[in-house]
């Protein structure tokens, strides 16, 4: 395929056993199968390369049901990658999962033996090797522990999906370990013979991957502070003897002290607890002993035919990404009271199981969480959902009004549906931005109609607390009454350093305190704040030209206005920050709408496009879009043209 090269890049020699290759300030990585990478883009974006055949091979494929190859299943994989990742990504992909590369490996050595299951992929990463590629340690074995809650209940194409989806994530470098939850009550019979019936696909997709571990130790520990979940301890060692040979345990029973027929006293979920604290090293059994090399556990995945949590304010329609440390105990609540709810019952199930199972599963994730790094997660979903390969879907079926007159802002309505497991693993992301509307989610059925897109996976993770400091006191914010105090950036409930630091990293530019605090006094509607100052934004009461505070106020005509969005460059493209902060302005401070405006030729329009569920409007005579979220408004309204008097009158406060 040498037309298939970018112009002034050579065909590398191809490493005979994988690995990687320096190409100039880029890094190419091949597999042991001979795969070179070409330059076609599914997606478009530079910087991330599919990997495809270099040639027909004479290599013998395991055969698949219904004539599949071993072939196709790397291609689906393939597809999957170029349709998550972008640049950013896949370096932080490479970062996590491909081993140290420091300034002397990268320029002196010409290829680097990547670990076992990591051999099997390629990618392409532009950048600077020596500032991009610092790493964890090599060695580590990056684990996600999955557990597929009643899979007597998958049909087998289902299981087999799933399957393949398990096999990708060994050959992206992410081993499973597998807990099969056929019921509290099950008999150990019915989990050997799921377990025994996962293998088997495992098996038909990738060779000797998969190994059934039987009767796995849980002795009991008095419960742990921090857990709601009933705790014990699991003896890893036969665990971790299959991981470290590359391949996937599947555990299918669990022998206790009171070695009975069935588990009743031992629930699935404190054993994937018990498993998870016992892999990563955190194992009160073993105190005072000099603790194995621990696994680095990336993930939780939970495989419930549920799926994913449930939004109580959007029927159909799951959560895209829970922030524990804000949300948790108000989705716990909801759910407790959704139980009548009929859209929340699953396959075989009835309302009041299906709210316990979700409730379950949040419970379980948030005790998981709380022993790991921050940075894991977990992810929640069908298994249908998991057994996904690419397809595309349609989910507007025409572009709006507003799409069409202001179509530099118009985004694609046409996405892929992505397989949610691959696309977190390469991006630590949701399929689905989490601050997108539900309605931009909404899918066409075969006679056209809108219908709630169920098909979403749930992301979790501890997430950060989120500081909300509003004048009136109240949420949703209402305008005071004048003469009142409100919030000044001052006031010493808001760390203004922080704050300034905050504004100046997002945007890279020098802010005017003394003259910003002067414009924004006695304006200030109230301050969002994510995390340690990570995210913030700042909104205030603006008044259209001409009127008085308390003309404004009899008329009901103060605009509520996003004067600042600032996210830290650090944390800008992850974790969600971004997310947190404009969720909880539109769905705590301001549910009935806000506007804001930004440069023309911002690139971040595109992102405030899709959210500004309201309208959008270029300002002619000048350099700025408008953007709101109340719903409802003709253009010729009151209510827009008082939004358009304060765009247009509100002066910058940089400096120079």
């Amino acid at each position: 395929m040498p037309g298939n090269l970018a112009p002034g890049i050579c065909r590398p020699v191809r490493p005979a056993s994988g690995g990687v290759t320096k190409l100039g300030s880029s890094f190419l990585l091949t597999t042991s199968h001979g795969h070179l990478l070409h330059p076609r883009l599914s997606s478009g974006r530079p910087g991330v390369w599919l990997a495809a055949p270099a040639a027909p091979s004479s290599r013998r494929f395991i055969r698949q049901k219904k004539g599949e190859t071993k072939e196709s299943i790397d291609r689906d994989l393939i597809v999957s990658v170029l349709e998550s990742a972008n640049k950013r990504d896949a370096r932080g992909y490479f970062r996590k999962y491909f081993g140290h590369l420091d300034a002397n490996s990268a320029n002196h050595s010409p290829k680097l033996d990547l670990p076992g299951t990591i051999k099997n992929r390629a990618l392409f990463v532009q950048g600077n090797g020596q500032a991009d590629l610092d790493t964890t340690n090599p060695e580590a074995l990056h684990v996600a522990v999955v557990k597929i809650c009643r899979p007597q209940t998958i049909d087998d194409s289902t299981m087999e999906g799933v399957a393949k989806t398990l096999s990708q994530l060994r050959m992206l470098g992410l081993l499973s370990v597998i807990v099969m939850d056929c019921g509290s009550r099950s008999s150990r019979a019915l989990s050997s013979e799921q377990a025994n019936r996962l293998a088997f696909f495992l098996d038909a997709s990738d060779p000797r991957s998969a190994t059934v571990v039987e009767n796995t130790l849980l002795a009991d520990l008095p419960a742990s502070t921090y857990s709601t979940t009933p705790t014990g301890r699991i003896d890893a060692t036969i665990i971790r003897r299959v991981l470290n040979a590359g391949k996937i345990p599947i555990i299918s029973g669990v022998s206790s002290p009171r070695d009975a027929d069935t588990a009743e006293d031992d629930t699935p979920e404190s054993i994937v607890v018990a498993l998870t604290r016992a892999l990563s090293g955190n194992n009160p059994a073993r105190a005072g002993v000099l603790p194995e090399s621990p696994a680095t556990i990336e993930s939780v995945i939970v495989l419930d035919p549920a799926g994913g949590i449930p939004m109580a304010n959007a029927p159909g329609v799951p959560h895209r990404f829970v922030n524990l440390e804000q949300e948790f105990d108000t989705i716990i609540a909801a759910l407790s009271g959704q139980h009548s709810h009929s859209f929340l019952s699953g396959p075989s199930s009835s309302p009041n199981e299906t709210s316990e199972s979700h409730a379950l599963n949040l419970l379980m994730v948030k005790d998981i969480l709380s022993i790991l790094p921050p940075a894991a997660s977990a992810l929640i979903t069908s298994p249908l959902l998991a057994a996904t390969t690419a397809r595309p879907e349609a989910v507007s079926p025409r572009p709006s009004r507003q799409e069409l007159h202001y179509g530099g802002f118009a985004t694609v309505k046409t996405r892929p549906t992505k397989n949610p497991l691959i696309h977190n693993l390469l991006t630590d992301k949701p399929v689905y931005s989490s601050s997108l509307p539900v309605d931009k989610l909404a899918r066409r059925d075969p006679t056209g109609r809108h219908t709630p897109n169920a098909e979403i996976a749930t992301l979790v993770k501890r997430g950060m607390p989120v500081t909300i400091l509003g004048g009136t006191g109240l949420r949703p914010w209402t305008p005071p009454e004048p003469g009142k105090r409100q919030l000044r950036l001052t006031d010493q409930a808001v760390d203004l350093p922080r704050l300034v630091h905050l504004i100046e990293d997002s945007f890279g530019r020098k802010l005017d305190v003394d003259n910003y605090l002067r414009r924004v006094d006695d304006k200030i509607a109230g301050v969002i704040i994510a995390g340690e100052y990570e995210g913030g934004a700042i909104l205030t009461w603006e008044r259209p030209d001409g009127l008085s505070a308390e003309e404004a106020y009899k008329s009901g005509r103060f605009v509520p206005y996003l004067d600042k969005f600032a996210v830290l460059k650090s944390r800008q493209g992850s974790g969600g920050v971004a997310d947190i902060v404009f969720n909880s302005m539109v769905q705590d401070c301001f549910p009935r709408g806000v506007c804001w405006r930004s440069r023309s030729n911002n690139p971040v329009n595109k992102w405030y496009f899709e959210r500004s569920i309201g309208g959008t409007k270029k300002l002619e005579g000048t350099e700025w879009a408008m953007f709101w979220t109340t719903p409802g408004l003709q253009p010729e309204s009151q209510e827009v043209r008082d939004y358009e008097d304060v765009c247009r009158q509100t002066q910058p406060s940089w400096e120079g």
